[in-house]
């Protein structure tokens, strides 16, 4: 999902870029980028001006299924947060978050040893 939604929100965009922009390892974007092209969710095609490119285009349907499992995903999030509040959702997200950070170093970028 993340990616799919990733070649949306930057429609069109290079393979290489993407996987920067979104700290993903570049042969695991072109293993999901070749899934989705198989899948008929996206368009992949060498950029004319340097055949080293490949530029990924979401389909309609890819676009289509995104919404789908953004809907879905949204009603899963209101059906689990059901039971807390507006104040203990913030306080839930708040405190996911720092946790986020802490795990990946956010501020020096840098990982902790596992």
């Amino acid at each position: 999902m993340a990616v799919l939604a990733a070649f949306v929100d930057f429609d069109p965009h290079v393979q290489r870029e993407l996987a920067s922009r979104s700290a993903i390892d570049r042969s695991d974007i072109v293993k999901v980028a070749d899934d989705l092209a198989v899948a008929g969710l996206t368009d992949r095609a060498r950029d004319a001006g340097d055949p080293r490119r490949v530029t990924v285009t979401p389909t309609p349907a890819g676009r289509s299924v995104l919404a789908e499992i953004q809907s879905d995903t949204r009603n899963v999030r209101e059906e689990l947060m059901a039971p807390l509040t507006e104040e203990e959702r913030t306080q839930l997200e708040d405190l996911l978050r720092r946790v986020y950070v802490h795990i990946n170093h956010e501020e020096d970028g840098q990982r902790p040893s596992r």
